[in-house]
């Protein structure tokens, strides 16, 4: 097994055991990342939400959508939100991932 290979599996082994989530969207809103332990306090299980958009989840918490769009336009966001009952210390980070081409032999 690779050392990326068993990296990202002892990450995934802390993320899925820590009581937080971690979620990636595209510019569309779309899950490409679903995971954590609080998932669970919501119902949810990991990766139950690739492929949908977060307004699925979000219709009738504009605000929380708003957090999402500033994010979204470059914003770092950290501030305490109520969701299903529970308060998190929520911080949305804009993250862009660039594909670098490999170089074939």
């Amino acid at each position: 097994m690779s050392v990326v290979l068993s990296s990202f599996e002892a990450l995934r082994t802390v993320v899925a055991n820590f009581p937080a989530l971690l979620f990636a969207l595209d510019p569309e809103g779309v899950f490409t990342l679903s995971e954590g332990g609080a998932l669970a306090a919501l119902g949810r299980a990991p990766g139950e939400a690739v492929g949908r958009n977060i307004a699925d989840y979000y219709h009738d918490r504009p605000d929380v959508l708003a957090i999402i769009a500033r994010a979204q336009a470059g914003e770092t966001v950290r501030l305490p939100l109520d969701i299903g009952g529970r308060t998190y210390d929520a911080q949305y980070t804009p993250c862009a991932m660039r594909m670098v081409p490999s170089r074939g032999s």
